[in-house]
């Protein structure tokens, strides 16, 4: 009965781990080196602080089909994970 719901916990939690931006940012600028560096900090980096708009964008998008491929990996595995009572 709670594996509709543990689904879509795991749909939310991994799509919102890979945004961690905030955080980051807020905490340690991406540093010491680039230790914390994530994937969305960089595409911050590159677009905003470097000033290469193109190679940033297409990082965003990379970001998202990358987002949206594990979601509906994860939407097509739930006739595995989700059991409905007849």
């Amino acid at each position: 009965m709670i594996s509709p719901t543990v689904l879509l916990t795991v749909i939310v939690t991994v799509a919102g781990a890979l945004q961690s931006f905030a955080q980051i940012a807020v905490l340690t600028g991406g540093g010491p080196g680039l230790s914390t560096t994530v994937l969305v900090y960089y595409v911050f980096q590159q677009a905003f602080e470097f000033n290469d708009i193109g190679y940033g964008s297409t990082l965003a998008l990379m970001l998202l089909s990358f987002v949206m491929l594990l979601t509906l990996l994860q939407w097509q595995l739930r006739r595995k994970w989700v059991f409905y009572e007849d």
